[in-house]
């Protein structure tokens, strides 16, 4: 698929994995196919940034606070503070709406707070005219410092973002397949799960009859589940005959990863029941 990202995402953050698997194919064909979401961004945030849009709201709150209380307060002590100094507790101030907002609202910050370092605290002051040559270098130095945290914190909060990702796939995957192999999960319950962690309008199991060629819906939780997979949002195929139907938000590539994998444990537990069905109607035989 083509990917999300705008022009300007893709040049800020290179080459994406289309464009690096056409780059390392070698003699074999790639097929790139558009779809409607291209350019529209990715997971609700930024797009080419990971960090949500709630989260970019409360570091421009932060940095909404922090930088006009640094000036006032730093302003009272002038004539105590050297540059050094005062470039610093602005740098503490930007690593801090770093941590709360992620990279675009921390370079935003840093640039602001170069402003209001030259014009309240480089002579001559009130004006953005800089005296010396060490205090341009200072300036630099600490908006180049300040934008590099920034893209530290980003990639730090990706990396942890992905690791709870992983450790929660890997968490819930381990308990759907566990209680499908002892038998204790119900195929409601399974989809009710399945329906809970993705924030699903209503899931179904769709079964499709050879002979008459049609989709029979095995058993479906939530509201106007889809009776065919032409009708869902999202499909996830057990095989040929068994599909997985949800309704709801579009699911990235990770997600649609471990949607695969429900889909074979509900035709599994599809199995299962229908075992268990066969085995009680043989008692009395």
């Amino acid at each position: 698929g083509v990917s999300r990202r705008g022009p300007l995402t893709a040049w800020l953050t290179g080459q994406g994995i289309g464009a690096r698997t056409v780059r390392k194919s070698g003699d074999i064909d790639v097929h790139i196919v558009t779809h409607e979401a291209v350019g529209a961004g990715r997971d609700r945030a930024l797009p080419g940034f990971r960090l949500s849009l709630r989260r970019t709201g409360r570091g421009a709150v932060l940095a909404g606070v922090l930088l006009p209380l640094s000036t006032v307060g730093l302003t009272a002590f002038r004539h105590d503070l050297n540059v050094v100094s005062t470039v610093l507790l602005y740098l503490l101030a930007t690593v801090a709406v770093a941590l709360a907002g992620g990279v675009i609202v921390a370079a935003i910050t840093a640039v602001v707070a170069s402003v209001l370092l030259n014009y309240y605290f480089i002579e001559p002051v009130h004006s953005f005219t800089i005296a010396e040559r060490n205090n341009v270098l200072a300036l630099l130095v600490f908006l180049v410092v300040a934008v590099l945290v920034a893209l530290l914190v980003d990639r730090a909060e990706h990396r942890r973002r992905d690791a709870a990702r992983a450790s929660a796939e890997a968490e819930t995957l381990a308990t759907v397949a566990g209680s499908v192999l002892r038998g204790r999960s119900q195929l409601p319950a399974l989809l009710g799960q399945l329906r809970q962690i993705f924030a699903m309008t209503s899931v179904a199991l769709l079964e499709r009859d050879a002979e008459a060629g049609h989709w029979d819906v095995v058993t479906a939780v939530g509201d106007d589940p889809a009776d065919r997979p032409e009708k869902a949002d999202t499909v996830a195929r057990a095989d040929d005959d068994i599909v997985l139907a949800l309704r709801g938000p579009v699911l990235d590539a990770a997600d649609q990863r471990v949607l695969g994998v429900f889909a074979f444990q509900a035709a599994a537990a599809l199995h299962t029941q229908r075992l268990a069905e066969q085995v009680q109607a043989s008692k009395p035989l």
